[in-house]
């Protein structure tokens, strides 16, 4: 692959970052509003209870969690999408820096030596992975955003789920 084509690939993978931000403010807002909901029905069980049975809140209960569970995950995926696009950027940062008389190996023993041994196994599999394939950080970025996206529309559809429940219960 040659550089430019490397180069037109890594952007238009990064274009998928600015999702990122907007799928965790609308996956903030549903987790926001499932919690408001159940803390709301748990701090009005009594009176809830005399217009449904415990069955019922159970499983209205049941799906806000769904959807507040739904909701960690799409952030967390979100987080590790982030990271990994950070990553992307410190290496073509570095690598177009050619003009610094640096020893890598070094450089990437003593910023191993700064994590946790489990953490270190992680960073050498990346970094050899990196050297292999340079678009690996930004196509873990776009697995990640996938991810974070079918989480936010999990969320969402529990939420949902939670609305028709409530209208059919109540009925």
């Amino acid at each position: 692959m040659k550089d430019d084509e490397l180069i037109v690939i890594q952007s238009l993978l990064r274009t998928f970052h600015k999702i990122s931000p907007n799928l965790e403010k609308f996956s903030l807002w549903m987790l926001s509003a499932s919690s408001a909901i159940a803390a709301l029905i748990i701090s009005n069980i009594k009176d809830i209870t005399s217009i449904l049975n415990t069955e019922d809140i159970r499983l209205l209960l049941l799906m806000l969690g769904f959807s507040s569970v739904f909701g960690l995950c799409s952030l967390i995926q979100g987080l590790r999408a982030s990271n990994y696009f950070r990553l992307s950027e410190a290496i073509i940062t570095l690598t177009k820096s050619t003009d610094l008389d640096i020893n890598s190996d070094f450089v990437s023993k003593e910023l191993k030596n700064s994590f946790p041994c489990w953490f270190r196994i992680l960073i050498t599999k990346s970094e050899n992975k990196t050297i292999e394939d340079p678009l690996f950080p930004d196509r873990k970025g776009v697995k990640y955003i996938t991810y974070q996206a079918a989480h936010a529309f999990l969320q969402c559809l529990s939420l949902i789920m939670f609305v028709f429940l409530t209208a059919v219960v109540i009925s």
